[in-house]
């Protein structure tokens, strides 16, 4: 058995909230954010509504979906693609929802976890704070304790899952997925293929106008020559026809006219080749009738990715006042209107439409720049939309203009992989933090303080992975452009010795630690003053190496000035006056002043309770200290009664096999092994892992 810190009188069980602070000091300078919402986690029902819409031709389908639910809890519903098999997945979700307590709609992304975290983001205090395992552990563990029926949608329009095992395992819930491959998974399939004429006629005149006879021959042509029976495509030529007050014959003379079709292959393209029936529709959607307002705003829209966004904050970040341009281009037949999981409105183009207004645009990053920054400022807002549509929206972007080497892409670069970050989405982070490095290098040369920038936003990474040389190199780099091009008195040098020294102290080598923080210390005190917040960051990194070493009165020393500053600076409730807070209670701990250590972790506690609520995980970190003290004090009562409320949390929020809640099951036996409950000991113990 491992009693861990808990058992040690002279360690510490989670020194502190905000990780020292240390992490504040990275290069980059964003504001973390959290959700303030105190309501237990849970889902609501979400998926495209159908709205009135008739669906044609597919009630059989609907029917053979229900009928093989009964037997089934997965099915695969495949055919080509455009064929109707998400209309016929929201058509069955429509017409059964009754039948589910749960409905959720989600577009398969690289694997299974993501795609469950995606389509299922816990409305819940510090779920975004969470790492990609700690979520998706967090939304499978909520699913699977459902005891309610649910059903979940997974389109797949590329590639397929190769870790099924992830999928939530619940008799309630009924998975369908929509794809394209006959050869998907060993599940029950049920295929769905073409219409008759008579029901796409059906289909085209339900989304345009009645049909003259003599207009028949040319209908036949386009519906089965032009557009090959494809129902999505057909549904969208029909929507033209009414936006372009066009006839018949002059929609089919649109369709097989090749100047458009010419000029979207310049931008569109899948493997450089060009889907036919893209290829066709793509010609019908010609902006250069649109007036300059109404054509503008378009463009911009077809910058937002296909799943679209909060109508206002498309209007915040254009600059709209009111909707009208919206709305007339919704009447248009441009746009769609729908709701997100807030229920607010959001305006999205499909993805045909976009892509053919975005090759006629002419936007270019540089074009964008203003409506980009916009977007940009959204990272950084506290009540911002969740990382997870961030990391979209600026993916989509990038993609858009995916030849482009510009600072303006650079920069969006840079904040997508500092979102991934701080998801703990590593691998990703290292991608767009280097084409960031490669588009510094190119428009601002290697002697650059952006590139300097760059270098430290991978070195921070590689030291969160744990790798210590990579860490180093990457900042020895950062550093030797900084001392070059601003002198080695520059805020950034000292940035740039923080972070050395945090690695030393990572790999355990506190006096290399310690020469660094104090070199970083030096400068800040000099160029920035002995109040400014960086300084009290070097205050706080100093004593956390001391605390390590044991030297308790140096830890309390430089502890205390850091105090000072954040508390005048910052105010006493703050979370990193939180943070404080703890380290103070957590060496008074060593120090077996116990009494002293209750006091500050109470403060703390109380802090976080008002600033990020009862059930937050910090509050429950919290929680643990002070049972960790308690524990030390021989009071085993009130050890378990902190100790518990802890693993409450932890369950409740991060699930079962997260270290944290583990880290907690261990510390709870080791309480009752001090008890002499030896049968309960052993329980936590299984529960943390270990084999007893």
């Amino acid at each position: 058995m491992n009693k861990n810190a808990i058992d040690n009188k002279n360690g510490t069980i989670e020194n502190s909230i905000i990780k020292q602070i240390e992490n504040d000091n990275h290069i980059e300078n964003h504001t973390h954010y959290y959700n303030d919402n105190s309501n237990p986690a849970k889902l609501t029902s979400h998926f495209p509504d159908l709205g009135g819409v008739e669906v044609v031709g597919r009630d059989e389908v609907v029917d053979e979906i229900h009928k093989n639910f009964e037997k089934h809890n997965r099915l695969v519903l495949h055919g080509q693609g455009g064929i109707g098999k998400t209309v016929c997945s929201l058509y069955y979700a429509r017409e059964h929802q009754n039948d589910y307590d749960l409905i959720r709609h989600m577009s398969f992304n690289s694997d299974v976890k993501t795609t469950i975290v995606g389509g299922c983001p816990l409305n819940d205090v510090g779920f975004e704070k969470l790492t990609p395992d700690e979520k998706f552990a967090a939304v499978k563990q909520y699913l699977e304790g459902l005891d309610t029926e649910t059903l979940l949608m997974i389109d797949i329009n590329e590639g397929e899952p190769t870790d099924f095992e992830n999928l939530p395992q619940n008799r309630n819930i009924k998975i369908l997925f929509t794809v394209r491959n006959e050869e998907f998974s060993g599940y029950k399939k049920i295929p769905i293929g073409f219409l008759s004429y008579e029901k796409l006629k059906e289909i085209f005149v339900n989304n345009s106008d009645e049909i003259k006879e003599d207009e028949e021959v040319y209908l036949a042509e386009i519906i089965n020559k032009i557009l090959l029976k494809n129902t999505m495509v057909i549904a969208l030529a029909a929507r033209a026809k009414v936006k372009s007050h066009k006839s018949m014959k002059e929609l089919r003379d649109i369709l097989v006219d090749d100047k458009l079709g010419k000029k979207v292959k310049e931008k569109i393209h899948h493997d450089n080749k060009i889907d036919k029936l893209t290829e066709h529709i793509l010609r019908l959607f010609s902006i250069s009738g649109l007036d300059g307002e109404l054509s503008e705003v378009l463009s911009y829209v077809s910058l937002i990715d296909y799943d679209g966004v909060k109508s206002e904050l498309f209007m915040k970040w254009y600059g709209l006042e009111d909707y009208d341009a919206l709305n007339e281009l919704k009447i248009g037949g441009w746009l769609d209107f729908g709701k997100d999981d807030d229920g607010d409105e959001t305006v999205s183009m499909h993805p045909v439409i976009s892509d053919a207004v975005f090759a006629q645009s002419g936007l270019d990053s540089v074009k964008c720049e203003k409506f980009l920054d916009n977007i940009f400022e959204e990272f950084n807002e506290q009540t911002a939309y969740k990382y997870f549509h961030l990391i979209r929206i600026s993916e989509f972007i990038i993609g858009r203009f995916n030849e482009e080497e510009t600072e303006e892409i650079g920069y969006i670069c840079n904040q997508t992989g500092y979102l991934y970050k701080t998801q703990g989405n590593y691998e990703e982070s290292l991608e767009y933090y280097s084409k960031a490095l490669k588009i510094c290098g190119k428009v601002f040369g290697e002697d650059h303080p952006y590139t300097a920038t760059s270098y430290n936003n991978i070195g921070f990474v590689y030291d969160s992975m744990g790798d210590y040389e990579k860490a180093f190199e990457y900042y020895f780099k950062a550093l030797k452009i900084d001392e070059k091009v601003l002198g080695k008195n520059h805020p950034s040098i000292a940035i740039s010795y923080n972070n050395i020294g945090l690695v030393y102290k990572e790999k355990g080598d506190y006096d290399k630690a310690l020469e660094y923080y104090f070199k970083s210390l030096k400068i800040r005190e000099k160029v920035l003053g002995k109040d400014h917040p960086d300084t009290a960051t070097s205050y706080n990194n100093i004593g956390a190496v001391y605390n390590y070493i044991g030297n308790c009165d140096k830890a309390l020393e430089y502890y205390f000035k850091a105090l000072k500053i954040v508390k005048t600076k910052l105010g006493e409730n703050h979370p990193n006056t939180a943070g404080l807070y703890n380290n103070i209670g957590s060496v008074y701990n060593c120090m077996s002043d116990y009494n002293k250590a209750l006091e500050y972790h109470f403060k703390a506690l109380e802090i976080i309770e008002k600033v990020l609520g009862k059930e937050h995980p910090y509050t429950a970190s919290s929680y643990n200290n002070i049972g960790a003290v308690y524990n030390n004090m021989n009071n085993y009562d009130k050890a378990l009664e902190y100790l518990n409320k802890a693993l409450k949390i932890r369950e409740n929020k991060l699930g079962k096999n997260h270290p944290d809640t583990k880290e907690t099951y261990e510390n709870i036996a080791v309480t009752y092994l001090d008890l002499g409950d030896e049968e309960n000991a052993i329980k936590y113990d299984r529960l943390a892992g270990y084999d007893v």
